[in-house]
């Protein structure tokens, strides 16, 4: 299990604009996130409904990759709230995406401290 830390990068009421996930054929980890820097035009439904998650579950097989994004909190019990399948490729242009945001949000907002973790598994610097 790993915490997760939600980095938007808003831009515009008319979309998002900052890394892409999609199917950009320019992205390899060789160019890296700074090539994804373009404007894309999302329409987003004025009654979607946001879900909260403080922890995320990620498993993956030969093909897929799986997110589980949970709730939970002193007297709630973790609930998963929505799952995710991605595709191996998908994954890791999430993964730049997800890098390039956080870089973005630091250097707005600061350094993102983790507090200490006892017990179960989380990915570290």
């Amino acid at each position: 299990m790993a915490e997760w830390t939600k980095a938007l990068d808003w831009k515009s009421s008319e979309g998002l604009k900052g890394s892409s996930v999609g199917s950009n054929p320019t992205l390899s980890a060789r160019k890296g996130v700074k090539d994804l820097e373009k404007e894309v035009k999302i329409e987003i439904p004025p009654n979607l409904e946001g879900i909260f998650s403080n922890l995320a579950i990620i498993t993956h097989n030969d093909s897929e990759f799986i997110i589980d994004f949970v709730q939970t909190g002193p007297g709630i019990p973790p609930r998963v709230k929505v799952r995710i399948y991605l595709t191996p490729q998908h994954a890791k242009r999430f993964l730049f995406a997800l890098q390039d945001n956080i870089q973005k949000y630091e250097e707005q907002f600061g350094e993102i401290r983790l507090p200490p973790i006892i017990g179960g598994d989380i990915i570290r610097e």
